[in-house]
C-alpha cells in the first residue's frame, strides 16, 4: 500500500559516509517535497518523489511526516480538466490556421487569442497541483464557458455540459434529452456571447493624511473627521479620530482611509444626474475639565483624573472635496482653517443652496397698513 508523506528537511547520498555500501540508493530529498513510501522497514522507508515518479531510493523515516491521501476523485478531475484543455487547445490552433489560410482575418480574433492565453494560465495552475476544491469548481465553471464562445466563434462543434460545467456523454442520454441539453447550451452560448449591459461603477478610495495642526490650546484635543454628502444630508463614511497634544499629532494615527466611494454611494440618484457636494467634515474637541463658573470656585473645586475628563466641542471646518474627486487622482495639499464661532450644523447649511433660509425683516407703521408686497390693495 503507498503511503504519502512530506519531508522535514534536506537529505543526498553524500550526508552518508557508508552510502556505497548500501544495497539500495539514497533518495535525494529537499524541504516540502511530496513522497510516495512503498515500503517501511527498521527506520528507513522506499520510495519516490511525486515530482520523480520513476527513480526510486531509500531515505530515513525521521526525514519525512506522513500526510492524509489526496483525494482521488479531485485528482481524476484535475487530469480531466487538463485533458480537456489541452485537446481543446490543439482544436483551435488547428482551426486558426486554417482561417488564416483561406482569409485575412477572422472575427472575435482579439477574444480567442485572449481566451487561448487564459486556458494556458489555467492549465499551468491545474498542474502545480494547488488549485482547492472550492476554486476547482469556480475555474471549471469559467472554463466551460470560454470553451464554449470560442467553439461558438471558431465553428466548432457545441459541447453540451450539466450544471456543474461537466460534458455530457451523448451516448449515455435519450434523444430527448441530448435535444434539450442541446437547445439549453444553445440559449446559454448566445446570452454569454451578447454584450453585457451591466453598468461600471467607478469605485474609488481616498486617503487623508493630517500632517499637522495648530491649535490655541493647553489642552489635549481629539480631531475627529468623516465624510458628508450635503445634496443627501447624509453620511458616506465613518469616523476616524485623531489625537492632538500640545501642538502636534500623533504621527502613528494621523491616516484615514475611506473605501469603497463613488456611484454606490448614491442610491437615491445617479450622480451624473445631480452634482453631490462631497465634503470632509472637521470636528475638534477638547478634552479637558468643565470650566467652572468663578475664579474661586475653580481654585477650590478638584479637577479629577483625566480620565473623567470631557470632550467639550472647541471647532470645526469644512473641506469641500468635490473638485478633488473629480478632476485630479493624484496627491492634493490643502490647509484647512477652522472656525470656532459657528457649529458644524450651521457650517453645513452654508454648503446647501437648496435648502431655505428665513430672514425676519422690521416694517415701520401700523399692521393694516403695512405693504408686503407689489400686489397688495394700498399699492
Amino acid at each position: 500500500m503507498v503511503a504519502y508523506a512530506i519531508a522535514v528537511c534536506s537529505i543526498s547520498p553524500s550526508s552518508f559516509s557508508q552510502s556505497d555500501a548500501l544495497e539500495y540508493t539514497i533518495l535525494q530529498l529537499h524541504i516540502g517535497e511530496h513522497v510516495e513510501v512503498h515500503a517501511t522497514s527498521q527506520g528507513w522507508c522506499y520510495g519516490c518523489t511525486e515530482s520523480d515518479l520513476f527513480h526510486y531510493g531509500i531515505f530515513p523515516q525521521a526525514c519525512i511526516v506522513p500526510i492524509c491521501k489526496p483525494s482521488s476523485t479531485c485528482t481524476e478531475e484535475v487530469h480531466a480538466l487538463v485533458a480537456e484543455m489541452t485537446e481543446v487547445l490543439d482544436e483551435w490552433w488547428i482551426s486558426i490556421k486554417d482561417i488564416y489560410g483561406k482569409q485575412a482575418r477572422m472575427d472575435s480574433q482579439d477574444e480567442i487569442l485572449s481566451y487561448i492565453e487564459d486556458l494556458m494560465t489555467m492549465r499551468k495552475k491545474f498542474l502545480s497541483g494547488n488549485v482547492p476544491v472550492e476554486e476547482l469548481r469556480e475555474m471549471r465553471l469559467e472554463l466551460s464557458k470560454k470553451i464554449d464562445l470560442g467553439n461558438h466563434w471558431l465553428g466548432l462543434d457545441m459541447i453540451i455540459r450539466n450544471e456543474i460545467g461537466e460534458p455530457i456523454d451523448i451516448d449515455g442520454i435519450s434523444v430527448i434529452r441530448a435535444y434539450r441539453e442541446h437547445k439549453t447550451a444553445a440559449s446559454r452560448i448566445a446570452r454569454d456571447s451578447k454584450p453585457s449591459d451591466a453598468s461600471v461603477v467607478n469605485a474609488f478610495s481616498l486617503l487623508v493624511h493630517a500632517q499637522s495642526a495648530t491649535l490655541d490650546c493647553r489642552c489635549e484635543c481629539e480631531f475627529s473627521i468623516s465624510l458628508y454628502d450635503v445634496t443627501d444630508q447624509r453620511f458616506i463614511s465613518e469616523t476616524f479620530v485623531f489625537d492632538w497634544s500640545h501642538g502636534s499629532l500623533t504621527n502613528r494615527n494621523s491616516k484615514a482611509l475611506f473605501n469603497d466611494l463613488g456611484a454606490s454611494e448614491y442610491p437615491s440618484s445617479s450622480p451624473l444626474k445631480r452634482d453631490h457636494h462631497i465634503v470632509m467634515c472637521i470636528r475638534v474637541a477638547r478634552v479637558a475639565p468643565i470650566d467652572a463658573p468663578s475664579a474661586t470656585v475653580r481654585k477650590q473645586s478638584d479637577l479629577g483624573p483625566p480620565q473623567t475628563w470631557s470632550r467639550q466641542p472647541y471647532a470645526a471646518a469644512v473641506l469641500d472635496l468635490t473638485s478633488c474627486i473629480r478632476n485630479s487622482p493624484g496627491p492634493q495639499e490643502f490647509i484647512v482653517h477652522l472656525n470656532r464661532e459657528d457649529s458644524l450644523e450651521q457650517i453645513l447649511a452654508k454648503f446647501n443652496p437648496s435648502r431655505p433660509s428665513i430672514q425676519p425683516k422690521l416694517v415701520i407703521g401700523d399692521a393694516n397698513s403695512s405693504c408686503t408686497g407689489p400686489y397688495s390693495e394700498n399699492s
